[in-house]
């Protein structure tokens, strides 16, 4: 159980992508999600890389500076 004030993974999880859907779209908060899932399951990442990952991502998106493959 997480201690007081600190976020457990799956909130974690849940926050990350809920800011980059409201920065970028649904589809690219799915997608990251997605994403981090596969890293793990590959054994790419591990769960922390993972959060990590998504985290950043959510960052980035909120700045403005996520680069989007495909995107114009």
């Amino acid at each position: 159980m997480a201690a007081t004030g600190e976020l457990s993974r799956q909130e974690r999880i849940f926050s990350a992508a809920r800011r980059i859907n409201i920065a970028l779209s649904p589809a690219l908060a799915a997608q990251a999600v997605d994403n981090a899932y596969e890293g793990i399951l590959k054994g790419d990442l591990t769960e922390e890389e993972a959060l990590v990952m998504l985290e950043t991502t959510a960052v980035k998106a909120e700045a403005g500076t996520l680069k989007v493959v495909g995107q114009t």
